[in-house]
């Protein structure tokens, strides 16, 4: 039998409003005996994660979560009693979760008073179960904590794969918008982009150009040309066939006259000076709703370089500039949950493509390096963060765990098609291989290693050298040589370590110029 949802959002908040809550962290507690469902709601009583309340769903039987995961697709956690209906009945929904219905995103925790019935290390991983506990050791506190950090870590998975799907968006659209010839087909494509990024329905975007030689008695809206995305129709002063409201106008006015960006309850104007010094240019974006910190963020990256594909027509090079910001976004939200900075990622990046270049790869090759390289730990978002953030060395069946990144990143990555993310996933899929053949996950041994998880894997060791760890300080430049010459032909193509320290102070340049602190 299934039990009604029970919402836990304040001990004084009656039942009605709890009912009524739309939002919050869905937890699925599966398990045959009443006593663990009112055990678990109890330890959770009033508890918000991240602002959020906790929607508390209860399952008696594997036959009833699935039901419960067939109705519901934002299941962030699911407790599930390892014993039920049948001594395999847990890790039968568990396959069924994982494999069938290819559910990556909810984070699994199991428990049972049968210890005998836990899974191997091998289920462990290739389940991806976050934890498993006795119902005798599970106290309130343990409840509390493996909560906190397996909700955290379901927010993580949907943020990355929120942001990959936007940098898939702008990736893919870099190869069809190239070709366009006017600004009513580009625009018809930056508002899809619009949508996916900020997750709004209607966006309505105009480009404005401003004469800077207009006489100073006519109104701004006798000088521009404007498009509305919605329809995709281009606007101006000879033939209006829609008038500019008073409020844009009013804005746009602002924008010109201190000639710099403003933000708005429910839009965004971005100032461009542009390189026609007869013009300046307006990019005033109409999204209709409050934006957090990083979606203004993601909006002023992209709207910036859009502001610029609007002005000369060059989509290809100024949204390349995007999504190489997009980028190192998605692979600096992996480093800050590893506790490392993002000038990381992007030293990683800038020194990967310089070390193709010398290397004499195809300036296309390069470049893909280059985008690409931030995301060669973006398989870590999926590892639990006892393990992520243990201070100690990992046990063995810890280390197992921590070693999957590299396959849960290639399997993030290869869900595109983008050239960029291809090139991704075979980074992050090679990068902890050594030439000797004693790495990860595949154990690959000298040129089987394809170059981009090489050169990836000498220039993060040489970055991470380098930098202060809070497990470590900086090395010096002596040490930091000394080991990459000990492990040439070791762990590194010997070829690559020679002309890396024959060019050591192009990459030493790099990390001036990007010091830890300094991400963007």
């Amino acid at each position: 039998m299934m039990l009604d949802t029970v919402s836990f959002v304040g001990e004084n908040e009656s039942n009605s409003s709890t009912k009524s809550q739309k939002t919050g962290w869905k937890i699925l507690v599966v398990d045959d005996e009443f006593q663990a469902h009112t055990a678990t709601a109890f330890g959770l009583r009033s508890v918000k994660v991240m602002d959020q309340p906790i929607e508390l769903l209860h399952a008696y039987s594997g036959a009833d979560a699935i039901q419960f995961f067939q109705k519901h697709n934002d299941i962030a956690v699911a407790i599930i009693d390892m014993v039920m209906e049948s001594p395999n009945s847990g890790i039968e929904l568990v396959q069924y979760i994982r494999k069938v219905l290819g559910n990556q995103k909810t984070r699994l925790v199991l428990r049972t008073d049968q210890p005998g019935h836990f899974p191997g290390i091998e289920a462990v991983s290739d389940y991806d179960i976050d934890d498993y506990q006795e119902k005798k050791n599970l106290t309130a506190q343990t409840l509390l904590t493996i909560i906190h950090g397996r909700l955290r870590a379901y927010h993580d998975l949907c943020t990355i794969s929120a942001q990959h799907k936007t940098l898939n968006h702008v990736l893919g659209a870099t190869a069809n918008d190239h070709s366009t010839q006017s600004i009513s087909e580009l625009a018809a494509s930056v508002l899809g982009q619009l949508k996916t990024l900020l997750d709004v329905q209607n966006p309505e975007l105009y480009c404005l150009i401003k004469p800077n030689n207009t006489n100073q008695n006519r109104r701004v809206k006798d000088s521009y040309t404007h498009e509305n995305l919605r329809d995709a129709v281009i606007y101006n002063s000879a033939a209006p066939k829609h008038h500019t409201s008073k409020r844009v106008l009013h804005r746009m006015r602002d924008v010109l006259e201190t000639r710099s960006n403003m933000h708005f309850d429910d839009a965004f104007v971005v100032f461009n000076g542009g390189r026609d010094v007869t013009h300046d240019n307006i990019l005033y974006v109409h999204h209709g709703k409050q934006l957090g910190y990083a979606g203004k963020q993601l909006l002023e990256l992209y709207t910036q370089s859009v502001a610029i594909t609007f002005e000369n027509i060059n989509l290809h090079n100024n949204l390349q500039d995007a999504n190489k910001e997009l980028v190192y976004l998605l692979g600096e939200a992996v480093e800050a949950r590893s506790k490392e900075t993002g000038a990381h990622v992007k030293r990683v990046a800038i020194c990967s493509g310089k070390l193709a270049a010398i290397v004499g790869l195809p300036p296309a090759t390069v470049n893909l390096i280059t985008l690409a390289s931030p995301l060669h730990d973006i398989g870590k978002v999926a590892i639990p963060d006892s393990i992520l953030h243990k201070p100690e060395k990992l046990e063995p069946h810890e280390w197992e765990i921590m070693k999957r990144h590299a396959e849960y990143g290639r399997d993030i990555l290869l869900k595109s098609k983008n050239q960029v993310t291809q090139m991704g996933a075979r980074i992050a899929y090679t990068h902890h291989e050594r030439w000797d053949g004693t790495g990860y996950p595949q154990g690959l041994k000298g040129e089987n290693i394809p170059i981009e998880g090489r050169i990836t894997a000498l220039v993060d060791v040489f970055d991470a050298l380098g930098s202060r760890r809070s497990y470590k300080e900086a090395w010096d430049e002596e040490q930091i040589k000394a080991t990459l010459l000990q492990e040439k032909g070791r762990h590194f193509d010997p070829d690559l370590v020679d002309l890396f320290l024959d060019n050591l102070s192009t990459f030493q340049a790099v990390r001036k110029e990007f010091p830890d602190g300094i991400a963007s």
